[in-house]
């Protein structure tokens, strides 16, 4: 096979294209956790909007979207008493010519200045829609989506009457496959990893053997699932001991709510 130079050129070209649509969302986080205001802007067009009413939300507290670079800049002012550092991973992007899309995993940690035993990480997804800038992208939208959080809200957010308060509306859910056939939908996420979320299992879908370090609650909303020798249908409820071992499985497609005060163990049964 003959390789010619002008598909060697578009291959870079892609490549180039697809580093600097990634690198504007570095800029945006790289210049939060350098207090440099100048990288922060660069990672935007004029016209952008940044929409974070979603983690918002899950705190109780109301924060407009943010329409056009000056509203977004105000950002950094409110990060000012904080250290932050932001991590990127598993982006992925497409390239249609002189715009881009790309979704990311950040984790965000935020600890306060005067007190580092102070702190709040959120695990966020970003959806982002960006435009081809001279060599470079910039960012026209941004939406963020909270998946789960610790520490202290406070930190981020300030004291309110509604912090704490968390209030997820149906077509806010993240739900997040866990294969199997199994999906997972986050609601809170407490310090040291306790939490409560749905669970949905196709009929056949299967949880692995796992321990509860903490116990488990466990109520079925809809379906029939097994869980070790015990068959559960909708409206029974089960508490699993700390230290409980079981594994789950449906026989029609069901639908729990979940609570456990520490995150789950993976077993191998003999």
């Amino acid at each position: 096979m003959t390789l010619h130079a002008t598909d060697v050129a578009t291959a870079l070209q892609q490549l180039r294209d697809t580093n600097e649509v990634v690198d504007a969302l570095y800029r945006f986080a790289a210049g939060q956790d350098l207090k440099d205001a100048a990288l922060f802007r660069s990672a935007f067009a004029l016209h952008a909007t940044l929409d974070f009413t979603h983690p918002a939300h899950r705190f109780g507290v109301d924060i407009p979207l943010m329409d056009g670079l000056e509203a977004i800049e105000r950002i950094l002012e409110t990060l000012r008493p904080l250290v932050t550092s932001h991590t990127v991973t598993n982006p992925r992007v497409t390239i249609d010519a002189d715009r881009a899309t790309l979704s990311a995993l950040v984790e965000a940690h935020h600890v306060m200045n005067t007190d580092r035993g102070r702190w709040l990480l959120l695990k966020n997804t970003y959806d982002l829609a960006l435009v081809r800038d001279g060599e470079r992208f910039v960012i026209e939208a941004m939406v963020i989506r909270n998946l789960w959080h610790e520490g202290d809200p406070e930190v981020l957010f300030g004291a309110s009457p509604e912090l704490g308060v968390v209030h997820i509306r149906s077509g806010e859910v993240t739900w997040i496959d866990q294969g199997g056939g199994v999906r997972l939908a986050p609601l809170h996420t407490g310090p040291a990893g306790a939490g409560t979320a749905l669970l949905t299992f196709d009929a056949g879908g299967r949880s692995p053997a796992h321990r509860h370090p903490g116990g488990e609650a466990l109520y079925v909303i809809s379906g029939r699932l097994r869980v070790s020798d015990r068959v559960l249908e909708a409206g029974d409820f089960l508490h699993t001991p700390p230290r409980g071992v079981h594994d789950a499985e449906a026989e029609a497609p069901t639908v729990v709510l979940l609570t456990v005060p520490e995150p789950i163990e993976p077993v191998e049964l003999p």
